[in-house]
Order: C-alpha cells, then sequence, then structure tokens
C-alpha cells in the first residue's frame, strides 16, 4: 500500500461486524468514520453492508501537541485529536484535566485498558520505523533492515498482534462490550491502522501464523502449517507482486524458509523490509523470476496475493488470471455466496475466477482488526484450467 495513504478502491468494513446495518447506521450517525477509501464517496452505503468513506485528513499538529515530523509523533497528535472530537461516541472536546493527561491516561480514565495497551505497542512500532526510516551517511533513503532488526520488529509486530487480539475480544468475544460503549473507539482504530498498514501490511501475517497456524478444512481442526503445505507441493518460491513494503515477502523468506521475490508500483515506502521490486506486475513477462526456464521455474514458485484491492479496482483479478503456475496463496476476505457478500478484498469477479480454476486445499485462521474477516488460504490449480495453461498433460499434485 502506498506509504500512511488507503488502498486505492478499499471498501471499509462496518464496525464490529455481525452486529448488524443498524449498528452501522447508528455508528455513522454519532460521526464515527468506518473506513477510507481514496477517491470514493462519503458514507456511500454499498452491497452487504459495506461502507465507503472519505479518506481520513492528513494528521495536523494538535494545538499545544508538538509534533516532530516523526511517525511516533504524528501516531499521538492524531490519537489527541480524534480523542478530542470523540468522547464516549457524542462529539465533546477534552476536558480540562483530560487536556494534560497523557493520551495513555486518557484511555485508562475513559475505561479502555485495551486500547490503552494497544497503542503501546503501536508506538513501539512508530519509533521502530523512525529509527529504521532515518537516513545514514551511506544511505539517503531507507534500506532493507538487517536480519537481526527484522527478528526485533518481528517480536515487536507479534506483541501488537497480541494486544490487539484483547481489543478483538473486548468487542466480538464472548463477553463483547456493548456497541455504545466501544463506538468511540472506532476512529482510533482506524487511524492506528491506517499507520500499521502502512509500515507493514494490511493483512495480519506473523511467524506464528506461517509455521504453527491451526487450520480448519471441512470443520475439522488439524495441526497444519502454510510453509509444510506449501513445500509439500514442491513450492520452492513466494511472488507477491502487491508487495507494499515486502512484509509478507520478508517472512515467507525469513520464517518459511523460502525464496522471494517482490513488486510493487509504488516507489516510496518508509522501509522496504526486502528489496521491492518497482514495476507493475502485470506487464512483466518474467514475473521478476530468476533467470532460467519460466515453466520449470513456475512448478516451484507460488503467487502470494495479499488483499488485492476491491473492484472497481481489477488488479487482483488480472494477476490472478494471468499467473501461469499451479499454487496460489490469498490472504483476504473469500465473502459467502449465499448471503450476497463479496468480502472486502477482490470483489466478485475476484472471487469467481478464484472459485472457477483453483481448488482450496488449506486455510487457516490469522490475526485481523475487529470487523474483518480475512484468513490465509492455498490455491491448487484445478487440473480442467491447467489444461489450457501447459503444453504437456497436467499432472495430479498432492494436497496438503
Amino acid at each position: 500500500c502506498a506509504p500512511l495513504g488507503a488502498a486505492a478502491g478499499e471498501v471499509a468494513r462496518p464496525p464490529w461486524r455481525g452486529r448488524g446495518r443498524a449498528a452501522v447506521a447508528a455508528a455513522l450517525a454519532s460521526g464515527a468514520v468506518v473506513g477510507v477509501a481514496r477517491g470514493g464517496p462519503s458514507s456511500e452505503q454499498l452491497g452487504g453492508g459495506a461502507v465507503r468513506c472519505e479518506v481520513l485528513a492528513e494528521p495536523r499538529p494538535q494545538s499545544g501537541c508538538p509534533d516532530d515530523g516523526s511517525f511516533h509523533a504524528r501516531l499521538l497528535s492524531d490519537t489527541r485529536r480524534l480523542l478530542a472530537s470523540s468522547r464516549s461516541g457524542s462529539l465533546a472536546s477534552l476536558s480540562s484535566g483530560e487536556a494534560q493527561e497523557s493520551v495513555d491516561g486518557v484511555l485508562r480514565n475513559r475505561g479502555a485498558p485495551e486500547l490503552a495497551r494497544l497503542l503501546d505497542a503501536v508506538e513501539q512500532l512508530t519509533e521502530m520505523m523512525d529509527r529504521l526510516s532515518a537516513p545514514t551517511a551511506s544511505a539517503a533513503l531507507p534500506v532493507p533492515p538487517s536480519s537481526e532488526h527484522r527478528g526485533a520488529a518481528r517480536a515487536a509486530y507479534l506483541r501488537f498482534l497480541e494486544e490487539l487480539e484483547g481489543v478483538e475480544a473486548a468487542v466480538l468475544g464472548p463477553k463483547a462490550r456493548p456497541l455504545a460503549e466501544t463506538r468511540w473507539w472506532v476512529p482510533l482504530l482506524l487511524r492506528w491502522r491506517y499507520y500499521v498498514c502502512s509500515f507493514f501490511s494490511w493483512g495480519l501475517l506473523s511467524e506464528e501464523v506461517h509455521l504453527f497456524g491451526a487450520a480448519r478444512v471441512d470443520g475439522c481442526e488439524a495441526a497444519l502449517q502454510a510453509a509444510d503445505c506449501l513445500r509439500g507441493l514442491g513450492i520452492t518460491g513466494i511472488v507477491d507482486p502487491l508487495a507494499g513494503s515486502g512484509w509478507h515477502a520478508s517472512l515467507w523468506q525469513d520464517v518459511g524458509g523460502f525464496a522471494a521475490v517482490a513488486v510493487d508500483v509504488y516507489e516510496q515506502r518508509p522501509v522496504p523490509w526486502v528489496e521491492v521490486q518497482v514495476a507493475d506486475a502485470r506487464t512483466l513477462d518474467t514475473w521478476g523470476l530468476p533467470a532460467g526456464s519460466l515453466h520449470e521455474l513456475l512448478d516451484k514458485w507460488a503467487l502470494h496475493l495479499s488483499w488485492p484491492p476491491h473492484s472497481p479496482e481489477t488488479v487482483g483479478e488480472e494477476l490472478l488470471r494471468r499467473w501461469p503456475g499451479r499454487v496460489v496463496i490469498f490472504l483476504g476476505e473469500r465473502g459467502d455466496a449465499l448471503m450476497g457478500e463479496e468480502g472486502v478484498t477482490g470483489g466478485q469477479a475476484f472471487n469467481e475466477a478464484l472459485e472457477k480454476d483453483w481448488k482450496l486445499v488449506w486455510t487457516s485462521p490469522i490475526p485481523h482488526w475487529p470487523g474483518y474477516a480475512d484468513d490465509l488460504n492455498i490455491y491448487q490449480r484445478r487440473p480442467a484450467a491447467a489444461a489450457g495453461r501447459v503444453s504437456r498433460a497436467p499432472t495430479e499434485t498432492p494436497e496438503c
């Protein structure tokens, strides 16, 4: 995704999915922002209960809140600004006492210790990004961090995921609070998500997900591992054509032990976690792969599609239809055809292409922001679809 920018055509998920359209209407009526989309109309109701909203304004320093230009200072400035404009779901300014408090103290005093802990974890990430993105004497632009720094980043990211799980439990768990008590959390979470997505990725993955994710296949829980599944399919490399910062490519490389190629059309990113080729992957005949026979390479490489933009953007569908290999990894929302729900990634045409030409062989839940329902999935090309892709007769490959 673009540094500190919304994904083009992103469709926002209403606050606390599953609580119905009445909750969405209430949040909109209260002035809560429920999503961002570049170039989209404001508060437009879409199919399936999703809402497309305006881009959040760029951060502006709050009076009396110093902003030194760092990511961390901007985060705190944004948070204080949002706290001043939304108090327990109604518009109100910070009280005179709150104006002198730390942001952490305001959150705790308003009865949201879960938010305070999550903010602390996001602060840790922004402080780390400030250090890693700082220009040095040898490099004016950020370069991929060392393996030691990537390991420290994974540890900080894991702590963020643990705190996010606590927030999700507070709004969606068995003992979830009423929406009236958490509605004012929405703009804060969306703004913090904005930072995390820009630094890392829209889809949330950690090394635990790659190596130890518990999978549900046909309702049965199995201790399957995504990396082992891919190796069982003969995969040794991952192509990520929507790489953004390169975070997922770095995870597949460092944690999964795969070769990784990262491609993205955006030229700038706060920190590139791996080398990212700046190109539109739809125009690369070789998909950025190393020199060699493309057909031989494609037998061993999988396409990784994470959060392809929703329609009217078509890049996800185009990449999926163009990919000549036999394995695809999809991280996103698969939707629910029976409920007329497309999900917030890819769109209907993408989902139909995935269903028609690809067979799901492995799936795993992953962490996500409250209200989203993305997961991690591995697909094999169906034999009928493979027949038109290769000159030789398609052969069956083992399933996970």
